[in-house]
């Protein structure tokens, strides 16, 4: 995963919680559990 495209720390704050206002808790938490 040397990307840079699919890293996901290369995302703006500001859009990851634009896009995390449409996810329920728990499917965040199933989404990134053991990553």
């Amino acid at each position: 995963m040397n990307n840079p495209l699919s890293r996901l720390e290369c995302l703006p704050n500001e859009i990851l919680m634009y896009i995390f206002q449409y996810f329920d808790a728990r499917d965040l938490f199933r989404a990134f559990y053991n990553l």
